[in-house]
């Protein structure tokens, strides 16, 4: 532990923290093309000093050190934030996410270690028994009915209340039940939404925040009382589809951002080791069970995680209207709870030149981890992944999150 935070203090006092381009932080501004190619090599060149710098931390930790028990490091996840001005460095404790770097340690690295202190023998690990009685441990299953969720609701906040978590019981199992209930009826529609493109919704997730008063505070990783996260996953991604597009519900939102998705020409990430497979973007409900981009943190009710099934084969559907394939999208925030309606082609340009920062960034930290390997003999972490946090502006401009802003989409280039 010692060395990992000695390792971490050095990075700290090493690194020569930049500045990400005026123009990648704020849409409104226009250098001219000279002028933001300067931006971005000068951001370049400290990104990969950054990157270089950190990558040296992660190697001065001494693998053959390993303790009686037989542990060992793993990995590491260096977490970076950006102000609002656009300058970069490693993320205090209040601070907000832009870029995560995680290291895991080499196949070649775990076999230096079995070699040097052989393989210890484990024990078999015996399975916790959880009581049924226990509503922590329940599950909000997508068939299930409304009054077996409600159960699940209530049972969780009296165990809140016994353990006092909270103070008061007021309204909020009536609040979190319908908050339950809302959930199940996404996923439901989730289930049924066609798949268009090689993207497909694998997973819905949603977390709450119950504060001690024994109020629900909605949104996204907000609030300091007690976190609830609900998560559904999508297994059967084909046998459930249907046919059937239907606009009113969340067909259009989901089937046209996967098409868009794909239009980003993934293969740019083709002479790269690391690909272009994950998405993560936060969203809102209307009152017509309609999906948009939420930044105003009381409209955020979820956030929907797109994969990218490189081996998918288009099925049968029915032809979708023209109105469908052109119903734009909507940004709901603070300054405007109504919401304002951005173009289809507005957010592809907007995925694309985020994708480009993506790349750029991904290209800066390969040249920094690249000029150490003539120095390392053995290779002991290798970056694994690399994911970029994302606002979205009017106009459909995506940039990277400011401590000031609310992430709405999330990049993920994982090693191939």
């Amino acid at each position: 532990m010692k060395l990992i935070i000695a390792s971490l203090i050095s990075l700290l006092a090493s690194s020569a923290f930049g500045s990400f381009p005026q123009s990648w932080i704020n849409p409104d501004v226009s250098l001219g093309k000279s002028t933001e190619e300067a931006q971005e090599r000068k951001f370049e060149e400290s990104f990969s000093l950054f990157s270089k710098n950190l990558d040296t931390s992660v190697e001065q930790i001494k693998s053959d050190k390993v303790s009686k028990k037989h542990w060992y490091l793993q990995s590491i996840k260096a977490e970076l934030g950006i102000e609002h001005v656009g300058k970069f460095g490693i993320v205090g404790a209040k601070g907000e996410t832009a870029v995560e770097f995680v290291w895991v340690r080499t196949k070649e690295s775990k076999e230096l270690l079995r070699a040097r202190h052989g393989e210890k023998k484990r024990k078999p690990v015996q399975e916790k028994q959880v009581s049924e009685d226990n509503p922590l441990s329940k599950k909000i299953l997508e068939s299930g009915s409304d009054s077996e969720v409600a159960a699940v609701a209530s049972n969780y906040v009296e165990a809140l209340y016994k353990s006092n978590k909270i103070s008061k019981r007021g309204q909020l199992k009536q609040k979190l039940t319908e908050k339950f209930i809302q959930f199940k009826s996404i996923v439901s529609n989730l289930s049924e939404v066609p798949q268009s493109s090689p993207w497909w919704v694998y997973k819905y997730q949603l977390e709450i925040s119950i504060e001690v008063s024994g109020t629900i505070v909605p949104g996204i990783g907000i609030g300091n009382g007690n976190r609830l996260r609900l998560e559904w996953y999508r297994y059967q991604k084909v046998n459930k589809d249907n046919k059937i597009f239907t606009p009113a519900r969340f067909d259009a939102f989901i089937t046209n951002l996967s098409q868009d998705l794909e239009a980003l020409a993934v293969k740019k990430f083709d002479l790269h080791d690391y690909s272009f497979d994950a998405f993560k973007v936060g969203i809102g409900m209307g009152a017509k069970g309609n999906l948009f981009f939420a930044k105003a943190k009381g409209h955020v009710v979820g956030a929907l995680f797109f994969r990218r099934d490189g081996n998918w084969t288009p099925r049968p559907v029915q032809p979708r209207s023209k109105a469908f394939s052109e119903m734009p999208y909507r940004l709901v925030t603070e300054d405007n709870l109504d919401g304002e309606e951005i173009l289809r082609t507005q957010i592809r340009n907007g995925l694309s030149r985020a994708s480009d920062m993506a790349l750029k960034m991904l290209v800066a930290a390969e040249k920094g981890v690249r000029s150490n390997d003539a120095q390392n003999k053995v290779r002991h972490f290798d970056l694994k992944v690399l994911e970029l946090e994302l606002e979205l502006f009017g106009r459909g401009y995506f940039g990277p999150v400011t401590m000031e802003g609310i992430a709405v989409s999330e990049f993920f280039l994982i090693k191939k």
